[in-house]
C-alpha cells in the first residue's frame, strides 16, 4: 500500500515537471519567433529597395539633347532643338523646346576653337549651340554635363583633295590632282597634323599627299591633315658607261719592188 502510494507521488511529481518544463519552452520560444520574423520582414524590405535602386538605375537611359540655349529658367534652362522628318520625297523641318534640369552636380564645358575648358553656367551665352548630356526622366531632362560650341559641329564637313605638291609657301601648300589637272592652294596652321612623322619642314615638292580639310558653318575651309602616302622618286641622272673603244684598222706597208739590174 505505501509503496502503491509512493509511485503515485512520484508519478504526479514527475508530470508537475513535465508541464512545467513545456511551459517554459512555449513562453520561451515564442518571442525568439516572433524576434525571427521581425527580422526576416526587415531584411526582406531591405532586399525589395535595393532591388527597386538596382532597377532604376538599370532603366536610366543616357540620351543628348543638341540646339540652341534659349532662356534660362528655374534650376535649369531651355534649348530650342530642330526636329527633321521625311514623308516620301518631302522633307520638313520643325522646332521644339526641350526643358532642361540643372543641379549642383552639372558640369560645364566651352569649346572655342577646338580647346574645351570647365566653365559656370553663366558663362554659357544665350542663343550658343549647346549639347546637354544625361537621363531623360518624364518630361524633364536632368542634364550631368552641358557643352557650349563656338560653332556647330553638326555643320562641319570633310573634304579630302588628293594629288601631288606643285608648290610651298611658308604656311601653305598646293596640290595638283594627276587626273584632272586640278590646282588647290591650302593653307596649313599650328593644328594641322602632319603624319609619317614629319613636320610641315620636311615636306617637299614632288610628295603625293592626301590633304584632308574641315568646312564650318561660314564655309572656311582649315587643313586638319596632311597624309604623305608616297615620295616621287628623285630623277636620276645616267652616268656615261666607257664602252670598248672600236680597233682601228693599222696600214700594214706593202713591200717595195727593187728594180733589177
Amino acid at each position: 500500500m505505501k509503496i502503491s502510494k509512493l509511485n503515485s507521488k512520484t508519478q504526479l511529481s514527475f508530470f508537475l515537471i513535465l508541464i512545467f518544463a513545456f511551459c517554459f519552452l512555449i513562453f520561451d520560444f515564442a518571442p525568439a519567433h516572433a524576434q525571427e520574423d521581425a527580422t526576416a520582414s526587415s531584411v526582406r524590405d531591405l532586399v525589395r529597395e535595393k532591388v527597386k535602386e538596382t532597377l532604376q538605375t538599370l532603366s536610366k537611359d543616357p540620351r543628348a539633347v543638341i540646339g540652341t540655349l534659349k532662356q534660362p529658367s528655374n534650376n535649369g534652362f531651355e534649348i530650342k532643338t530642330q526636329d527633321n522628318k521625311t514623308n516620301g520625297n518631302l522633307s520638313s523641318t520643325s522646332y521644339k523646346t526641350s526643358l532642361i534640369s540643372t543641379d549642383s552636380e552639372t558640369k560645364y564645358y566651352q569649346v572655342t576653337k577646338g580647346i574645351k575648358k570647365e566653365v559656370k553656367s553663366e558663362d554659357l551665352a544665350i542663343g550658343v549651340f549647346v549639347v546637354a548630356l544625361g537621363y531623360q526622366k518624364q518630361d524633364v531632362f536632368s542634364a550631368q554635363r552641358v557643352i557650349g560650341y563656338d560653332q556647330s559641329p553638326l555643320n562641319f564637313k570633310k573634304q579630302i583633295f588628293f594629288g601631288n605638291i606643285i608648290d610651298l609657301g611658308k604656311n601653305t601648300i598646293t596640290v595638283k590632282k594627276p587626273k584632272t589637272s586640278e590646282e588647290k592652294t591650302f593653307k596649313v596652321t599650328s593644328k594641322t597634323q602632319i603624319t609619317e612623322k614629319l613636320e610641315f619642314a620636311d615636306i617637299e615638292k614632288g610628295n603625293r599627299v592626301v590633304v584632308i580639310t574641315t568646312i564650318d558653318e561660314k564655309n572656311n575651309a582649315q587643313v586638319s591633315r596632311v597624309h604623305v602616302v608616297k615620295d616621287v622618286q628623285a630623277t636620276v641622272t645616267p652616268t656615261a658607261v666607257p664602252t670598248k673603244s672600236e680597233a682601228t684598222a693599222t696600214p700594214t706597208q706593202k713591200p717595195t719592188s727593187t728594180p733589177t739590174p
